[in-house]
């Protein structure tokens, strides 16, 4: 009886640990099918895309060569939304490319980057002569360049021409121009929001007080 005792004690532990498994691995089930819900969700609230679409545009992103989750890229998916990205085409050139700009730079650009990045491409207009997912690709990687060639961080470098690109955009200053003035401010170890703050009232001050620029740089007004 002893040995039958130990025989049942033991299969109702073993039962109960595998009874526990069980219900640990359907509550994890049930967790990523919630995220995922929440995710496609999101999809839909930024988009305007029907809970079909939203299916539909997920069987693409599974063809994905990546090994970024579903769910992540339905974020991106929704960041794109909010940039006014709607259309199924546009959404899956803008997810490629950020996902690719993350695994790239993501722990370097910091959180709000790749949002960021499809800004500028579409506020220099870009994406009419790039396409979006090639002038996204452009920017990251002009970013990584001049981060490779001097000492100026990354993020400060996106940071900073996300801040001054509606001024300096109206003044005609190129894209890779701007990145070359944020690496001379962060190698001059100043802080982002005080180098594009004084940025920006330069430029505002050259179009208002012109005449003292010019005569600065030595320049005829009419030339300057």
């Amino acid at each position: 009886w002893g040995q039958k005792w130990v025989g049942i004690v033991t299969t109702f532990s073993l039962g109960k640990d595998l009874a526990n498994q069980i219900i640990g691995t359907a509550r994890q089930y049930v967790q990523a099918y919630a995220t995922m819900q929440e995710a496609e969700a999101n999809v839909m609230k930024y988009t305007g895309m029907t809970k079909e679409q939203v299916a539909d545009l997920n069987e693409e992103l599974k063809k994905m060569d990546t090994r970024t989750s579903r769910e992540q890229l339905n974020a991106l998916a929704g960041e794109a939304g909010r940039l006014g990205i709607t259309s199924k085409e546009g959404l899956l050139e803008f997810v490629d490319a950020a996902d690719k700009i993350n695994v790239a730079l993501g722990e370097d650009l910091g959180e709000d980057a790749v949002k960021n990045i499809g800004k500028l491409a579409k506020m220099f207009g870009e994406d009419d002569t790039l396409g979006l997912r090639g002038a996204m690709l452009a920017t990251g990687s002009a970013v990584n360049a001049v981060g490779q060639s001097c000492s100026a961080n990354e993020g400060f470098l996106g940071e900073f021409t996300a801040r001054v690109a509606g001024a300096a955009h109206q003044a005609g200053i190129a894209q890779t121009d701007i990145l070359g003035f944020a690496a001379a401010m962060d190698e001059n170890m100043l802080r982002e929001e005080t180098s594009a703050t004084a940025y920006q009232k330069i430029l505002i001050k050259m179009n208002t007080d012109t005449e003292k620029f010019a005569n600065a740089a030595g320049l005829e007004l009419s030339s300057f």
